[in-house]
């Protein structure tokens, strides 16, 4: 089963782990430092639970899944990381040589000779072998759950513009994104969930039949008046259940959806290339948003000019001679400064604005 394209590429990725960390020890002192961020708790935590599962495998003598944990996905959740935080600092040095550490460790039972080298030039004392095996600290599940919602929203938000522009053309492309948020579901669906969440078989990881399920469905009184929706809400939660296991079957999330697209204004708005991205209670929205709003599951709403601002600020600029004549920056309810700032950047890339 000797495939020699891809032991290259292997060897490939082993010499490109090598010069990455160069490149970091030589630009250590460029790398952000202080408080950690939203981005660099999620990060640490996914260092932690990469330890806890690769050391699983190893235990086991399944090298190939430790292989898969322990150096693919752990590079690419470096290579996620990387390019998240490059709207907003770039990564924290502490964490980039945590990262280095722990995967020159989680490498060496395999590649010994290149972790020595990594070992070497991080300035460690004695052969890596000799190393003990990093200790993972306790995995904080509700901060990775809150950012693969996250993650959720921009990959349907990228999905949906991509989907309106190709069919509108570029000059309707969306600009403002709206993401209503529920922390309930409307009872008829919570009646729904209830019922499934005891049918559920853990041992076979089954559901009942559809027909026994319509049929139950049809005796809830809650149920009664949406039994037209009920079975393609039925369907959903099976898919569901079968890409995150039961936990998608939960009544209510576990971290605050709208708190969490709030700290990631900037970082939507950039990489969706958008003006303004927010987060509203369903409960402020129209009757579509109300019904189609679930936990963990916004409503979204495009729009090519800014839906509702609460103020609009007009600068004038006075200076003679000068490409910037006025700038109409719309604002929100409880947005921060450093929110309206990105605004600006976004409006007027050409502004010449200190980050601090």
């Amino acid at each position: 089963n000797f495939v020699e394209a891809n032991a290259n590429a292997t060897i490939l990725r082993l010499y490109g782990f090598l010069d990455w960390t160069k490149e970091m020890i030589e630009g250590r002192d460029g790398l952000r430092q202080g408080p950690y961020t939203y981005h660099d708790e999620v990060f640490k935590n996914e260092i932690h639970r990469t330890v806890k599962e690769t050391e699983k495998h190893y235990d086991a003598f399944f090298f190939r899944e430790a292989l898969k944990t322990g150096v693919f996905e752990f590079q690419a959740t470096r290579d996620r990381y990387r390019e998240i935080t490059s709207f907003s600092g770039g990564m924290h040095q502490k964490l980039v040589f945590l990262y280095v550490e722990t995967q020159a460790l989680l490498m060496a039972p395999i590649c010994p000779h290149v972790c020595e080298c990594v070992w070497a030039l991080l300035g460690k004392e004695g052969s890596i072998v000799a190393a003990p095996w990093p200790v993972a600290d306790p995995v904080d599940e509700n901060l990775l759950k809150s950012f693969e919602f996250l993650t959720d929203c921009a990959r349907t938000t990228r999905h949906r513009i991509r989907t309106l522009t190709e069919k509108k053309g570029e000059s309707q492309r969306p600009r403002y994104a709206v993401l209503y948020v529920a922390d309930a579901y409307p009872p008829w669906q919570r009646a729904i969930l209830s019922w499934m969440r005891g049918a559920f078989d853990e041992s076979t990881k089954t559901f009942p039949p559809n027909k026994e399920i319509a049929a139950k469905l049809k005796t809830l009184p809650e149920v009664a008046k949406n039994m037209k929706k009920a079975m393609t809400f039925v369907q959903g939660v099976k898919e569901n259940v079968d890409a995150k296991g039961v936990q998608a079957m939960e009544l209510k999330t576990p971290f605050d959806q709208e708190k969490v697209i709030r700290q990631n204004n900037l970082y939507l708005e950039k990489s969706l290339e958008l003006v303004g991205v927010r987060a509203v209670p369903s409960s402020c929205g129209d009757s579509r948003a109300q019904e189609e709003a679930s936990p963990g599951k916004p409503h979204l709403v495009l729009h090519t000019t800014d839906p509702q601002p609460n103020a609009v600020i007009e600068f004038r600029n006075p200076q003679p001679a000068c490409g910037h004549f006025t700038l109409r920056v719309p604002i929100h309810n409880a947005e921060t400064v450093r929110e309206i700032i990105a605004r600006i950047r976004t409006l007027d890339e050409i502004l010449s604005i200190p980050s601090k």
